[in-house]
């Protein structure tokens, strides 16, 4: 299974902190709707099939940053794919997909990740970030 409602962005010179500029590729796709523990499933099964999609191309290859984020369609809510809640995020280096790629492990995707955040469960064992803005 693969989200058939999915967006691919690729900022080349994206503004980080201190003025560094860092290339940053992410893809947001949409999960649901259904159950948000059967979701969560879901979405952690689709980020090894993703990274193992993406990280072939060229733009991924060259990015510092490349993240994934599921996003949960409610239709009865909310009919626009422009503003289905944000679900679950992960960061990885493009360092670190490289170096997953390299030794074809993609299964250890949530040991590697830069930042994980479920928006809708902060008990989520998996929720790493940076900055604690909550």
């Amino acid at each position: 299974m693969m989200p058939d409602r999915f967006s691919i962005i690729y900022e080349p010179q994206m503004p980080g902190e201190d003025g560094k500029i860092f290339r940053w590729f992410q893809v947001v796709f949409a999960v649901g709707p259904g159950d948000a523990d059967v979701l969560r499933a879901q979405v952690h099964e689709l980020f090894p099939r993703m990274l193992v999609a993406l990280s072939p191309l060229p733009s991924v290859h060259k990015a510092d940053v490349i993240t994934l984020r599921a996003r949960r369609f409610l239709p009865d809510q909310d009919p626009g794919f422009d503003r289905p809640y944000m679900f679950i995020q992960a960061d990885w280096r493009g360092a670190a997909v490289r170096q997953i790629r390299g030794q074809k492990n993609f299964s250890v995707w949530a040991g590697e990740c830069l930042t994980y955040r479920n928006y809708q469960d902060k008990g989520d064992v998996f929720n790493k970030w940076v900055k604690e803005t909550d």
